[in-house]
């Protein structure tokens, strides 16, 4: 029994060292170990996998592969541990994320082997786990990496992509835009031209011009200002432009070049130099815009509105219609016939016009009578006076034509469309017809022919040639007026009524003038805002762009003041109108005399800040006066405004109040020429001006009705008016009113309004 036991015992000595063996190599390995059965149990495991996994052995007894998973994370192992069994390979290798006691997750790469044990005991496998987190985050990084580098690869080629198309888009715009552009390189070499410049500049054929210096293209040219000034070298914009300097469109410069073939330009120029992303400069690029057309009509305003303002002063120098009209008076010495020639050859000169006919029309008869003809020799004149004279609009215009005439509206009549009527013949197929009216009265016809048949008719044209008409109607009408209260002054009752008539014409064409007059103003002063507004926002203007606005701002001021004027002579030609037709009406107040003067004394120091006016108080500065303020203060506005007109400009005009008793005095005195004793009788009536006064300072238009206003006006706030004169001494224009209580209660004087008796 001995002999045989021993060899059993060897075997079993050597199992336990072999054992030992294993489970020193298991234990003592750096490769992370578990054994684990198929539900996931861990049987045991080394101490690298406790390292690995942050675990004590306290947690390892009761660990298992499903708490060492991520939650929500796929079971891998277990998929595997599954496919040894079945499959009956010997191992399988994967990856799979493992999270760390400290909650940490990690990835691993597990090797799993099935462990032969004795049949009917729990499946054991063998799996080792090394930590491949680096690995993985590489990967990843690479991943990411890639994935940018392809991002930004496509991105580069989108924006290829997009360069690409916005070129050509650029290309495209920059050949339709409308205005003339050249861009020129460093070197002043034109590179680029779009349409409108090769059509400016007529290069048709871009390759002859490309390239070439822009000096050597224009060294033929001539280049000076729209005034005429010739333009140095090195002030030519497009060389300043060259140069590096910038030219803003709100500052661009007007030139006017003349071509080799004596065409001329007038052109706007903007610029500015072009730079690369880092700065250097590249070249420059000018935009040029064509104003010819623009300054043409321009100019041709400028001179519509002098014309415009003559035709005015013509219409409101009316003479005194008196018993001693004679024959030096100009509107009785000329006819009708004379002053509508003079009419119709200054219209063609307001509107450009090949042809103008004026025709009246009589109030009766509704018969046509031609008055003033342009543009035609005098064999053929009396042609169209044969056309025009005792025949009647229904000769020549439908019935719907008249009526919109009779409405006070423009026509443009198609003469080809005229079947079966006569036809006014001007070498034009279309004709512009206009009324000329006195109110809702038509007095006559305006008829126009454009040098061109296809003239297009803008709103602003039509509306300044109803704006001639109706002037050039008032004047026929003033003139026709004038020569009938001549032919009929012998007789009473003729002149009484041609004399209402007269003054209802008077009212009617103060009131028709301020309608024109009140547009040219108000445009001249939007014009001005607009100037005043450029200036004010840029302060850094080149001195020469400055000089050029002042001188344009200069005629603006001038053509405003000219306007005032003109409107102050038809508020006075109302107010006689009023005063004759028995409706001049005042509103009375108590007032403080002195803060009145006070005011029209600042009002005419600011319209001739340049004058000296002295201003002399009266020692009470409460002088209480029962007058309309606005009236009042007129008087001592046109008593100053004479004074000033007619004495030296270096001589002071002295302003005086006064307490005189009851009364206040106020005058005003010059150390102008004095009046001579007709005129110092004279001067306060109608119409009355001085022929032996000369004026020294500011306008000499005038109608000789302030003076008369002035009478009226203190007469009717039962004051007193006078001057004294003498001649080579001056002139002291004087009025007094009478003072009042100071506390009496307005409501005392009964009605505040006053009505001037004739």
């Amino acid at each position: 029994m001995t002999t045989n036991k021993q060899p059993e015992e060897k075997d079993s000595v050597e199992n336990h060292v072999i054992q030992d063996l294993y489970y020193t190599i298991f234990e003592q390995s750096t490769v992370s170990m578990a054994c684990v059965y198929l539900d996931g149990e861990i049987h045991s495991a080394n101490v690298a996998f406790k390292l690995l996994f942050g675990l004590t052995d306290e947690d390892l007894r009761a660990g298992n592969l499903h708490n060492l998973n991520p939650p929500e994370q796929p079971q891998v192992w277990h998929t595997y541990l599954n496919r040894l069994l079945t499959e009956g390979k010997r191992s399988y290798a994967f990856e799979q994320q493992f999270v760390q006691k400290d909650s940490e997750i990690f990835w691993a790469r597990v090797r799993a082997s099935h462990i032969q044990v004795e049949t009917g005991t729990r499946p054991l496998f063998l799996c080792t786990f090394e930590d491949i987190s680096v690995r993985k985050s590489a990967e990843a990084e690479r991943v990411s990496l890639l994935q940018h580098t392809q991002a930004i690869k496509a991105a580069h080629e989108e924006e290829r992509s997009k360069a690409i198309e916005m070129g050509t888009r650029l290309k495209a715009l920059f050949s339709a835009i409308t205005e003339p552009i050249i861009f020129f390189d460093q070197e002043g070499r034109v590179q680029q031209i779009n349409e409108a410049a090769k059509y400016l500049f007529g290069w048709p054929q871009p390759q002859k011009y490309e390239g070439v210096p822009f000096y050597h293209l224009t060294e033929n040219y001539t280049f000076h200002t729209p005034d005429g000034k010739s333009i140095p070298h090195d002030q030519i914009p497009m060389y300043r432009i060259l140069h590096g300097e910038t030219i803003p469109h709100t500052q661009a410069v007007d030139i006017v070049i003349t071509e080799p073939e004596g065409q001329q330009l007038a052109l706007s120029v903007s610029g500015a130099p072009v730079s690369i992303s880092q700065g250097a400069f590249q070249g420059s690029v000018c935009v040029f815009r064509d104003v010819t057309e623009t300054n043409y009509k321009r100019a041709s305003i400028q001179k519509a509105l002098s014309s415009l303002l003559t035709l005015v002063e013509n219409l409101i120098i009316i003479p005194e219609l008196t018993e001693t009209i004679g024959e030096k008076d100009p509107f009785v010495t000329k006819t009708i016939m004379e002053v509508g020639q003079r009419l119709a050859d200054l219209v063609q000169e307001i509107l450009d016009c090949n042809h103008v006919a004026l025709a009246t029309l009589e109030a009766e008869t509704k018969k046509l009578q031609l008055v003033g003809l342009t543009n035609y020799p005098s064999s053929k004149q009396q042609q169209f006076r044969n056309a025009f004279d005792n025949k009647s609009l229904e000769k020549y215009l439908e019935t719907d034509l008249i009526d919109r005439l009779y409405k006070g509206e423009t026509v443009l009549l198609n003469l080809k469309a005229q079947a079966g009527r006569a036809r006014l013949r001007f070498g034009s197929p279309y004709l512009l017809l206009a009324p000329m009216s006195v109110g809702t009265q038509i007095v006559g016809i305006f008829v126009i022919s454009q040098k061109r048949s296809d003239e297009n008719y803008s709103p602003e044209g039509l509306a300044v040639l109803s704006a001639v008409a109706k002037l050039t109607g008032l004047i026929i009408e003033q003139v026709r007026l004038v020569n009938e209260w001549a032919n009929s002054r012998a007789n009473a009752i003729a002149l009484e009524d041609t004399n209402a008539r007269f003054d209802a014409f008077m009212s009617i064409a103060s009131h028709e003038l301020r309608t024109p007059l009140t547009t040219i103003k108000g445009n001249i002063q939007l014009a001005m805002r607009r100037l005043d507004t450029i200036m004010a926002h840029n302060h850094d203007l080149p001195e020469v762009v400055q000089e050029k606005l002042l001188r344009v701002k200069n005629p603006l001021e001038y053509a405003v003041h000219r306007v005032g004027v003109q409107d102050r002579m038809i508020s006075d030609l109302l107010d006689t109108s009023r005063i004759r037709a028995n409706k001049f009406m005042m509103i009375m107040h108590h007032h403080n005399i002195v803060e009145i003067v006070k005011a029209a004394y600042e009002d005419v120091k600011l319209s001739a800040p340049e004058r000296q006016i002295m201003y002399h108080l009266a020692a009470e500065e409460n002088l209480m006066v029962l007058a309309d303020a606005d009236r009042i203060g007129q008087v001592v506005n046109n008593y100053l405004t004479n004074a000033l007109k007619y004495s030296p400009i270096d001589q002071p005009v002295e302003l005086t109040i006064t307490r005189e008793d009851q009364n206040v005095r106020i005058s005003v005195s010059d150390h102008g020429p004095g009046l001579s004793s007709e005129d110092q009788q004279r001067v306060w009536e109608r119409f009355y001006r001085s022929t032996v006064v000369d004026v020294q300072y500011g306008s000499g238009v005038g109608l000789g009705l302030g003076l008369y206003l002035c009478r009226m006006i203190v007469e009717q706030h039962h004051g007193q008016i006078g001057l004294t004169s003498q001649q080579g001494k001056g002139s002291t224009f004087w009025f007094t009113l009478p003072l009042v209580d100071a506390t009496r209660e307005e409501a005392t004087t009964g009605n505040n309004y006053s009505q001037m008796p004739l």
